[in-house]
């Protein structure tokens, strides 16, 4: 399945297309530590979703057991 992640900055839109949906989560976590708005990644179903919804649907025990959120990664 691919994905294509899309971000928005003040000046512009951005789209990375990923073909796992590890890939994509890593992508929309990395633009989220980076401060881009509107991060979402669509499915090749068309249906959006934010990177809490992603990791979720990959670690669905992780999801369960913790309040802590997702950790993002500051840009480099």
């Amino acid at each position: 399945m691919s994905y294509l992640v899309t971000a928005r900055s003040a000046s512009c839109e951005m789209l990375f297309p990923r073909n796992s949906l590890l890939a994509a989560l890593e992508k929309a976590l990395e633009l989220q530590g980076c401060g881009m708005a509107d991060v979402l990644t669509v499915d090749s179903s068309g249906r959006k979703h934010t990177a809490e919804q992603l990791h979720m649907m990959l670690f669905p025990q992780e999801a369960r057991t913790t309040d802590k959120g997702l950790e993002t990664r500051a840009c480099a």
